[in-house]
């Protein structure tokens, strides 16, 4: 498992022909190492900083807004135009999914010894309530929550360092959720 991604995604990703990046400086983790995109992909790129677009590679479009309100209009004026358009490829993602599912599945069950992280996130996965906002601290341990924790509910409940704060972020992080975003709700670090 690469930590910053779902397996299916990964894999997946590396089949498409056009990648749309949203609210993503590209890095070299979030670009698997600099191989991403490929040079035969179509990008898109979604921010609402003009300096991020083209920081990393050119994409073929750059489009200047909030990433939900992009995403929200984009959805609109698609509408269901692509449904069914290409059902091989809707195999494909299908298939992959879940393969990668039963994969995650098997990790999450693992009684092996020493204790896996994937085994530790679905113990903690079990025990969190929908409105439970997890913040993570640098490193890893972010790659590990958002793989093997699932979001319950769109909504701000995950709260990582990536690229905002080095190790030992959680603990003023989680101060800051719980007085700003959780609003009365259990904080976990």
């Amino acid at each position: 498992l690469n930590p910053l991604g779902s397996a299916a995604a990964i894999e997946l990703i590396q089949e498409a022909d056009l990648v749309i990046w949203c609210g993503s400086k590209v890095s070299q983790n979030t670009g698997m190492n600099w191989t991403l995109p490929k040079p035969d992909q179509a990008t898109i790129t979604i921010d609402f900083d003009p300096l991020e677009h083209g920081r990393t590679f050119r994409p073929t479009v750059a489009l200047l807004g909030d990433v939900r309100d992009t995403l929200t209009a984009l959805d609109a004026a698609m509408g269901d135009s692509r449904k069914g358009v290409n059902p091989d490829w809707d195999a494909r993602i299908a298939e992959v999914k879940a393969r990668c599912d039963a994969d995650k599945a098997v990790e999450m069950a693992s009684d092996q010894m020493p204790v896996l992280p994937p085994r530790i996130m679905a113990e903690i996965a079990k025990r969190l309530d929908d409105d439970d906002v997890v913040v993570s601290d640098a490193s890893f341990s972010a790659g590990w929550i958002s793989g093997y924790i699932p979001a319950k509910q769109a909504r701000r409940q995950f709260l990582f360092a990536r690229g905002q704060g080095g190790l030992g972020y959680a603990v003023p992080g989680a101060i800051g959720a719980a007085t700003v975003v959780a609003k009365g709700a259990r904080v976990v670090t």
